[in-house]
């Protein structure tokens, strides 16, 4: 998806809506409980309610929702607090909510053959970090159980300026409403979540042509999209070379005989992209005979597709070309390589969520959870329809911005020296990729010190499993600890 760079005056000139303070369309669903967490009962309140969005004249044209999560034994402005949401741009805050952070989550019996009908389960979450850490999921305009009130007026939210800003809005609201504006704050961002926290970095400081000026501690950013952003400074791509470690590690799902651990086969695996792989794409044809023979038998070994193929493409195989060629037969999940399906030209244009041969398969349980369970769980007693992906938003989207991705970072890590970020990515992900962030960091002026790369064995969600769930974790207990020590 390309993005087009503007002069940013012109976005924040656009930008004509404001939070209605006291809205009669604004309802509100309070529920309290106990929810054990590493042994501990942490008693806690949850108020889910409507954001709503009014133009200059006070005529309402849409809500966010959320749903704040508050640990009662420990209330206090100076509370760290996170602000959670999930990608698309269209997507609602289901899979984080119900898949990590969330106090329950949807329990799959076999993360990688799961139930794709009725009934399905919920579970007390083992990885809920309320102990530590307040929590804000938000349903952006269009998504999950924010409303629209006027639909023109609505696609004034579909962008990544206004999207980013209507955000920023909420958060402003929310630390006012909640006297809050002492505490630490985070941004935890998945997919396109990513793009919308670090836009969010730069419209925090000044949204809306106004100077904010609110700072964050820290953000999470998990299946980052960073190669979204066209920005100079990263000047040389490889696909292939960046695409390897994640075509190796699912070669070594599929077949790991001889192969040592994922993590050795993965190292492996960069080893060979950095020294000789990169210097054989720029070689070229300039390549003996000998040496391209070379290359496409070490190809073939750390993909498992035949060497004639890479032979035939110059060497070069795109994510595509692998989800196809990697199992004869069948198509690879572009979400989570470990998933497949038999391949067939008789099923009409694929539709990415529910076709992909991961999305589609788990889904479906979160979407039949939320409204089967959650509304019940968190008093939420109205009739409003929940849209866990909003396809109209996604096309839609105004691709307009005045700093890119890249550039948002660096900003934000320059400003404020204490600030740390965390990139999560999953190994058998083929929408993000770990080592392609790790490539565009290392091209960026940003210290070492003040963020983290780790990468789990999972897919685009890869706490979808203990595999990845566990870990992760563990590492972000970390994180909120060494981001809050600065």
């Amino acid at each position: 998806m390309a993005i087009t760079r503007i002069e940013g005056r012109r976005v924040q000139e656009e930008i004509k809506f404001r939070v209605a303070r006291d809205s009669a369309l604004a309802r509100t669903f309070t529920t309290e409980g106990t929810a054990l967490i590493h042994g501990e009962s942490i008693p806690y309140r949850t108020i889910c309610e409507d954001v709503v969005f009014e133009d200059p004249s006070g005529k309402p044209l849409a809500s966010i929702f959320i749903y704040s999560y508050f640990r009662r034994d420990k209330e206090g402005e100076n509370r760290p607090v996170a602000f959670a949401w999930n990608g698309g741009p269209g997507s609602s805050c289901i899979w984080l909510h119900m898949g990590m952070l969330g106090i329950k989550r949807i329990k799959f019996q076999d993360p990688l053959n799961v139930n794709t009908r009725p009934p399905f389960e919920v579970e007390d979450n083992p990885h809920c970090l309320l102990d530590i850490c307040d929590f804000v999921f938000v349903d952006p305009v269009s998504t999950g159980f924010s409303q629209i009130y006027d639909h023109e007026g609505a696609k004034a939210f579909l962008g990544h300026t206004q999207d980013a800003y209507s955000i920023t809005c909420m958060i402003e609201y929310w630390l006012t409403k909640y006297n809050r504006w002492n505490s630490p704050r985070f941004l935890y961002g998945e997919s396109y979540g990513v793009t919308r926290a670090l836009q969010m970095s730069y419209s925090m400081m000044l949204g809306g042509g106004k100077a904010k000026l609110i700072p964050i501690n820290g953000m999470i950013l998990m299946g980052a999209a960073l190669q979204e952003a066209n920005d100079p400074s990263v000047k040389y791509r490889e696909d292939t070379v960046l695409n390897l470690p994640m075509f190796a590690a699912t070669n070594w799902w599929y077949d790991r005989e001889g192969k040592g651990s994922l993590e050795d086969f993965q190292k492996e695996a960069m080893r060979f992209a950095e020294d000789e792989y990169v210097r054989a794409l720029f070689m070229g044809n300039r390549l003996s005979r000998e040496e391209k023979e070379h290359i496409g038998e070490r190809l073939s070994y750390f993909t498992g597709v035949e060497k004639q193929f890479f032979l035939t493409h110059h060497l070069r195989m795109d994510r595509n070309q692998f989800r196809i060629q990697r199992l004869p037969g069948k198509n690879i999940g572009y979400y989570d390589t470990r998933f497949f399906m038999d391949d067939t030209d008789q099923a009409g244009m694929p539709d990415m969520l529910p076709d992909d041969e991961a999305m589609g398969q788990f889904s479906v349980g979160y979407a039949n959870v939320y409204n089967g369970f959650l509304r019940g769980f968190l008093g939420i007693d109205d009739n409003r329809p929940f849209v866990a992906v909003n396809d109209y938003t996604n096309a839609m989207w105004d691709e307009r911005y005045d700093r890119s991705t890249t550039e948002c970072l660096v900003a934000a890590l320059r400003r404020n020296r204490s600030m740390r970020v965390f990139f999560i990515g999953g190994c058998y992900d083929m929408s993000g990729g770990t080592y392609n962030t790790r490539q565009i960091l290392s091209q960026l002026d940003i210290p070492r010190e003040q963020y983290w790369l780790k990468e789990y064995e999972g897919g685009h969600m890869p706490y979808i499993g203990e595999a990845g769930a566990r870990p992760m974790e563990e590492d972000l207990r970390r994180f909120f600890a060494e981001a809050l020590s600065r």
